[in-house]
C-alpha cells in the first residue's frame, strides 16, 4: 500500500487517479483540477510532496 498526499486544502474531496505503470495523476472530480502528478517510488509506502 502507498500513501499518496495531496495537501490539506484537499481533505475529503473525492478524486480520480490515472494510473500508467508508475506515473499517476490526482484529479479533482468536481473541477477537474490536476492536484498532483508524480512517478511512483515503489521502494516508499508514502510518497512525499516535493516543494519546487
Amino acid at each position: 500500500m502507498h500513501h499518496i498526499g495531496v495537501g490539506r486544502a484537499h481533505k475529503g474531496q473525492a478524486v480520480i487517479l490515472f494510473i500508467d505503470d508508475l506515473d499517476i495523476s490526482v484529479i479533482a472530480t468536481d473541477t477537474g483540477e490536476l492536484l498532483r502528478a508524480f512517478t511512483l517510488n515503489p521502494s516508499r509506502g508514502y510518497q512525499p510532496r516535493f516543494k519546487t
